[in-house]
């Protein structure tokens, strides 16, 4: 069933490495503590967005060449998408 796959997949089911597999769960917790140091720097640099949906061209380049630089295979989403879900 559709509920089981997404199980299967983890809490963030959309996240893929590059052969198609889902990401494991300590992976994932590494992401979310890195993510959490993007925006404290963003706070450091005093452009830190009310909502990611406000974010600055700079303050979304400075989260997407942290995020993409240390795992890859975010650069294989369409114009960063999935990091603006996380």
């Amino acid at each position: 069933t559709a509920s089981s796959q997404t199980t299967d997949r983890g809490k963030i089911p959309y996240l893929e490495d590059e052969n198609g597999d889902p990401v494991p769960e300590n992976t994932v917790k590494a992401i979310h503590k890195l993510l959490w140091g993007g925006w404290s720097e963003l706070l450091n640099r005093k452009i830190a967005p009310q909502s990611w949906g406000k974010a600055t061209a700079s303050a979304r380049q400075l989260i997407h060449t942290l995020m993409e630089d240390a795992y890859p295979f975010f650069k294989f989403a369409d114009d960063g998408w999935k990091l603006d879900y996380l």
